[in-house]
């Protein structure tokens, strides 16, 4: 068998290779066999590492008798989890890259360690702040900000402002103040001062007056006039008299028989006050669902801003380190020009998301037509809000029994049918009884004073209009099968909602396991990658890509336990009750 020379040399290679990096990584394995520090400096290896094609700028003299400082020890990673502030949105960045030439203050990231005072330098310097000596420990896993420390805020103190009020100074409409709250109290704020449900009451009370106006035809009429009239006459000898009459009347009319007229009026009035109390109902449904998804908008903008900074930090501690080895002479500056481009991209996202963050807290904030000068952030902890015991099957029939939207269709179908009745009424019999009684009184020639009774009852029967009564009474009847047709399209929705929801439900459920798992791997990877990287075994293009995959993680979390979260609110909302239990699930 014959064994080429380019095998043999491919083969001394990676036996050269891997013996070297076996020297490298036995100080840092091994340790301090006292009990000391385990962190230890690496030796250069005795490897002929080849100068780089490209010389360095001239503004950077080369190191002479460098040895490789102390790299970030892989007990103590940049942590995910320390509470990180509501910052404000920042100025548009302007980050300008070099070769060999970092300018970390060109934005100003909130890190979650302390860097000393001594440590800072100024913008126009090319080195790096030098880092701390030790770094808090820290858990990889996702949580969301801790509740105030201070007393939750009284809701009175976010009354809005008059609804004609129209602001004319900056302070009046500058936010001046980013208050913490809880859903519950996002939920009782909407119940005070959303303007959708104020409306939807004011039109309850427009239709309960409208019903008193029905019901006031089963009461008699009663009419007074006075009038003051001049007058002027010839007798038949040619004598001409001139009179002035003062006179009144009071006349009582009373509808004995409208043919079933009165009565539909009525009832059609009763439907549609019930009609608009469902309406009601079924805005503030809407609202809780809203102002909730609102919420959980929110707490998500949150977590993207926390993750986007905790991926800022892990691309400078990087970059650091991508520096210090290529000082050090066994690194390359491929590696650091590409932690240059993670820590760019990584400041651009935080930027975006500060930007939706801010997005998201004005949103939430119209729907709850709070104050102009006060702004609002979740105080919640981002959790599984709960569990859902009731089956798909259960859950579709109970929605179907509690859903005010079918309610309606129905009333509204009697609606149509009363105003049917009501419109053949009119081409039928109409019996009503009247009483007049009249005083008149000459000025002039004062005759006294003529008074006169009148009683009786009158029959009205339209012979002939034209067929207007029978063309209302065929658009109430198309009325009643556009309500037939709507109450079937409306149980149909309200399935897809109800499945929808329930299907989404289980599947995040299932994920948000699957997600914490990916979590804890990504974490576990990135520092292994981060201790082969200091053993010489890794390239900073495997951390890179593993930051990438821990942020990715992290963000599918996120997302995994709100959307649980909304699911289980839509159907919460699918049936108009709350059925889950307050404990989230194991």
């Amino acid at each position: 068998m014959r064994i080429s020379v380019a095998t043999v040399c491919a083969f001394a290679a990676i036996l050269g290779r891997d013996i070297n990096q076996r020297t490298i990584a036995a100080p840092l394995i091994a340790g301090d066999s006292s009990g000391g520090d385990t962190t230890q400096r690496l030796p250069v290896p005795d490897v002929n590492i080849p100068a780089p094609d490209i010389a360095p700028p001239e503004n950077i003299a080369p190191p002479s008798n460098v040895s490789l400082p102390d790299l970030i020890p892989l007990s103590d990673p940049i942590p995910l989890s320390d509470p990180i502030p509501n910052p404000s949105v920042p100025s548009a960045p302007s980050l300008e890259l070099r070769p060999l030439v970092v300018q970390v203050e060109a934005i100003d990231i909130p890190v979650p360690y302390p860097i000393p005072a001594e440590a800072k330098e100024s913008p126009t310097e090319e080195s790096l702040p030098l880092l701390p000596d030790s770094l808090p420990p820290t858990s990889p896993t996702l949580t969301s900000p801790p509740a105030p420390t201070a007393v939750s805020p009284a809701l009175d103190n976010f009354t809005p402002a008059p609804n004609l009020f129209r602001p004319t100074q900056l302070d009046e409409v500058e936010t001046q103040e980013v208050v913490p709250i809880t859903l519950e109290q996002a939920l009782e704020l909407a119940r005070r001062n959303n303007l959708e449900l104020q409306i939807a009451q004011l039109e309850l009370e427009r239709t309960q007056a409208a019903l008193q106006e029905a019901q006031a035809a089963n009461s008699p009429t009663v009419d007074a006039t006075a009038d003051l009239s001049a007058q002027r006459a010839n007798d038949r000898d040619n004598n001409t008299s001139a009179d002035a009459l003062l006179g009144g009347s009071v006349e009582v009319n009373y509808d004995i028989y409208t043919s079933g007229r009165r009565s539909a009026l009525i009832r059609a009035a009763e439907g549609r006050v019930q009609a608009q109390s469902l309406q009601v109902k079924t805005v503030a449904e809407t609202l809780e669902l809203d102002i909730t998804n609102a919420y959980y908008d929110l707490q998500q903008a949150d977590g993207q801003v926390r993750i986007a900074q905790a991926a800022a930090a892990q691309s400078e501690l990087s970059l650091r380190n991508a520096i210090a080895t290529e000082e050090a002479g066994i690194g390359t500056r491929f590696d650091r020009l590409q932690t240059e481009v993670d820590l760019a991209n990584a400041r651009q996202e935080l930027v975006i998301a500060l930007s939706q963050q801010q997005v998201v807290r004005r949103q939430i904030k119209r729907r709850l037509n709070i104050a102009e000068s006060i702004g609002l952030s979740a105080a919640d902890p981002v959790q599984m809000a709960g569990t859902w015991n009731s089956s798909l099957e259960e859950t579709i029939l109970l929605a179907y029994q509690n859903r005010a939207e079918l309610e309606q269709q129905l009333v509204q179908r009697d609606i149509s049918q009363q105003q049917r009745r009501a419109a053949l009424a009119e081409s039928k019999p109409q019996v009503s009884a009247f009483a007049n009684y009249s005083v008149q009184s000459s000025l002039l020639q004062g005759n006294g004073l003529n008074d006169d009774y009148q009683v009786g009852a009158r029959v009205r029967f339209r012979l002939i209009d034209g067929g207007a009564s029978k063309a209302r009474a065929a658009q109430e009847a198309a009325n009643v099968a556009i309500a037939e047709a709507r109450f079937a399209d409306t149980r149909d929705q309200i399935r897809l909602e109800v499945e929808e929801a329930y299907l989404t439900l289980q599947s995040n459920f299932d994920n948000t396991q699957t997600a914490s798992q990916a979590v804890n791997a990504a974490a576990a990877a990135l520092d292994l990658a981060r201790l082969r990287f200091q053993a010489g075994v890794d390239t900073q293009t495997d951390i890179s890509r593993l930051q990438t995959e821990l942020t990715r993680a992290e963000g599918n979390r996120l997302q995994t336990i709100l959307g649980y979260n909304r699911a289980l609110a839509a159907l919460q909302r699918s049936i108009s009750q709350m059925p889950f239990t307050e404990q989230p699930p194991t």
